[in-house]
């Protein structure tokens, strides 16, 4: 049965900076580690093995994180398109004045653009699941006559290539 030895965390975290810092003076990692063991009174194979354990977490968690960014904002289109009714229902009745109506979208993080013909257009586009190629996007489409709400909609598609 192997014997199974103990290191303080400090002395793994000090290994484990000495054969980062130390890699580019040798010929290779093994050749790092079997100095850096010499000077810390160690066998090679116990710090070899804490190294590599320890770099397969850092894979995995480094991996966690990465997904967990890569979703935080993404959105399907019918989400999106979702959000934009609860948004343009919390901002807009008929007959509403566009002058109330704007700066009670912009806090909810939805800016129009100009008028064009009296329709103002708002756009909000980000990741889809991950998908590096695509996107989903959406907003809203306001019709104003006379400065006044005429009529809202929201709209969402997947975009790519």
């Amino acid at each position: 049965m192997r014997k199974s030895t103990k290191f303080s965390p400090e002395l793994r975290e000090r290994a484990i900076r000495l054969v980062g810092e130390q890699r580019a003076e040798h010929e290779s990692q093994w050749a790092a580690i079997v100095s850096i063991a010499g000077k810390m009174r160690r066998h090679p194979f116990d710090e070899y093995n804490y190294y590599l354990k320890e770099l397969d977490t850092m894979k995995v968690l480094m991996l966690v994180v990465l997904v967990s960014l890569g979703l935080a904002g993404c959105f399907s289109p019918q989400s999106r398109k979702a959000e934009m009714q609860r948004i343009g229902e919390a901002c807009m009745s008929s007959n509403a004045e566009m002058a109330d109506v704007i700066p009670c979208l912009n806090k909810h993080g939805v800016e129009l653009g100009e008028p064009l013909h009296g329709e103002y257009s708002s756009v909000t586009c980000g990741p889809y699941w991950g998908w590096p190629f695509l996107a989903s996007c959406g907003g809203l489409r306001v019709k104003a006559v006379s400065d006044r709400v005429a009529s809202w909609e929201p709209w969402a598609y997947l975009d790519g290539p």
